[in-house]
């Protein structure tokens, strides 16, 4: 984080953030003289044309210096949730940034009112922005009045956005108590997640049982967190009018209901080959059924170590083998050092990437000399380089990119290092990889598959009441049941996985999309070794364009329907095919 300030008591982080505050204060003063989210004439003058036209360019040059601070701050948040002198800053630029949010809802109020057809075909300027203007006007539709939506935005900051607050402060300080040899010792979280691969399989019970034990003594604020934080969605929900919370997501997400229900019947569909792989690992492993804590056992005690170096040299080199600006990407981001890769105490447990200034970006991994963590890194950097992409495009084109499509490139750049790893390794260390793979897998489709109908049902039951521990315990094991049928011992599941379920706590069905994500991303590599030249320039200018139209006519570009179940059959075929191999393999 040097490389952007020095540190967040230097001159240098002071001035940036009063410039974004300061940004932020003069395009709110712009909408207020222009009275953005007030209703405007329907026939279109040159005046209004003029506003609307120096509006998004002010919008524009205000998110090019607020959003660069914004992950900044939670950059700082995530690696040290201790640090008091960050809290408060974030505490504080929170507050100027709901504003924005704010802002962002007048200014689609405003589009409401006025022809936007119209409006494209009178302004240059607008039609370069016509994507944005449609969904911003179609926003309009579920919003309550001016004042309404002011109010909400700031009780949010108090609400939603403080519980999440207190979520992320109990949970990043979280310890397992575990016993081992006699000894407890107090484990990060990431130090309990490698325990829970040990070879032994009675330290991975005594890990299960001290992680459930570590969530319990959490469980009540984090309840708390939990039906407070769905209870204010369903709240907004019903004052703007929406159907239901999945229509927030469907929206965000820029694809339709028919698309959802035609990815959910091909998972369906495919449970029954996941199970079948989670008996295959029950078999390598000698138990007649997996519990919970045995998913993620290695099968391969000689697995080769996956050091540091390693891994970036196997990574560096499968990226610069598909694309030249891809690998010159990671040698960058390794080299000025955009990744705090250790785990530590106070340290996020959940991996991520976020932009910054430019075309740069900053990743958080918690890494350890297993391939899955190689893995996860692939992962990271994909997202950097799609960013990397969209750096090139205005603010209001490449914020946000809908979760249904951030997962492409990573996902992409996951399976290439995926698939030049197992050429360059033993039997065994194969073994490993498909496993990790196939692990991972699993849990984007079958465990995302039941969070997802855990969410459904938590929305339904939380219209009439709050829900206690327990009431969301049985409802998580029923959806875990529902999800893993006979492949898990349904005695031994994880009753505390909408505690551990950041998702829960930040988004609205912030889940399905990583299924979407996966299944999409493997699509696309499908295209890619079936036409590996016409591929590449497509496939950068799929990146590129991934917020400025609409998930369906995007897939188009490649001839891919993504409305009906026989797209997200071939990707499920591609993972089917890999449990063969993987069959093969332990045979």
């Amino acid at each position: 984080m040097s490389g952007l300030y020095p540190d967040i008591e230097s001159a240098e982080f002071t001035s940036s953030l009063q410039v974004s505050i300061k940004a932020i204060d003069e395009f709110e003063a712009l909408c207020n003289q222009y009275h953005v989210g007030y209703p405007l004439p329907t026939i279109l003058d040159k005046n209004t044309v003029a506003r609307l036209e120096k509006v998004l360019v002010h919008y524009n040059e205000t998110l090019e210096t607020a959003e660069p601070m914004h992950n900044y701050l939670r950059c700082l948040m995530a690696v040290d949730s201790f640090n008091q002198t960050v809290r408060k800053h974030w505490s504080t630029f929170q507050v100027v940034y709901a504003r924005l949010s704010l802002l962002k809802t007048r200014f689609s109020a405003w589009l409401g009112s006025l022809d936007i057809t119209q409006l494209i075909a009178d302004s240059p300027l607008a039609q370069e922005y016509s994507f944005v203007l449609r969904q911003s006007q179609k926003q309009s539709q579920y919003q309550m009045s001016a004042q309404e939506e002011s109010l909400a935005a700031e009780l949010q900051i108090t609400g939603s956005q403080a519980w999440l607050d207190l979520y992320n402060q109990l949970t990043r300080q979280r310890r397992v108590l575990v016993e081992i040899d006699g000894e407890t010792r107090s484990l990060l979280p990431t130090e309990a997640q490698q325990l829970g691969r040990h070879h032994d399989r009675e330290i991975r019970r005594r890990t299960y049982e001290a992680e459930i034990a570590s969530w319990e003594q959490l469980a009540v604020p984090l309840a708390a967190s939990l039906n407070s934080i769905k209870g204010e969605t369903l709240t907004l929900v019903k004052r703007r009018g929406l159907a239901s919370p999945l229509e927030i997501a469907l929206n965000r997400d820029h694809i339709n209901q028919t698309t959802l229900d035609a990815m959910l019947i091909a998972v369906r569909e495919a449970l029954p080959d996941f199970r079948r792989y989670l008996h295959i690992r029950a078999k390598v492993l000698g138990l007649p059924i997996l519990a919970w804590y045995d998913r993620g056992a290695i099968l391969n005690e000689q697995g080769e170590v996956w050091s540091w170096k390693r891994a970036v040299n196997l990574i560096i080199e499968q990226f610069t083998a598909y694309s030249p600006q891809l690998g010159q990407m990671a040698e960058r981001a390794f080299r000025d050092k955009w990744i705090d890769a250790l785990p530590r105490a106070g340290k996020d447990s959940n991996g991520f990437c976020l932009p910054q200034r430019g075309d740069e970006s900053r990743i958080l991994v918690n890494y350890t000399p297993v391939f899955k963590e190689v893995s996860t890194l692939a992962h990271e950097l994909g997202h950097a380089y799609h960013y990397m992409k969209l750096a090139q495009r205005p603010m209001l084109q490449r914020t946000p990119v809908p979760l249904t499509l951030a997962e492409t490139a990573s996902i992409f750049c996951e399976t290439l290092v995926r698939q030049g790893a197992l050429l360059n390794t033993n039997k065994g260390e194969q073994i490993n990889i498909l496993d990790a793979y196939l692990s991972s897998a699993c849990n984007l489709v079958v465990d995302v598959y039941s969070v997802f109908t855990f969410e459904q049902r938590l929305f339904e039951q939380r219209k009439h009441t709050t829900l206690s521990v327990d009431a969301l315990n049985q409802m998580m094991l029923t959806a875990q049941q529902e999800a893993y049928g006979d492949g898990l011992d349904s005695n031994m599941l994880f009753p505390y996985q909408w505690g551990r379920m950041l998702l829960y706590y930040i988004e609205t069905f912030y889940n399905y999309p990583y299924t979407f994500g996966l299944l999409f991303g493997l699509g696309l590599y499908a295209c890619y070794k079936a036409e590996p030249e016409s591929f590449r320039t497509k496939y950068d200018d799929l990146l590129t364009l991934t917020g400025m139209d609409c998930a369906a006519e995007l897939a188009a570009r490649f001839n891919i329907n993504i409305c009906t179940p026989d797209f997200w059959r071939l990707g499920l075929n591609l993972i089917q095919q890999d449990i063969e191999r993987f069959q093969v393999l332990v045979s």
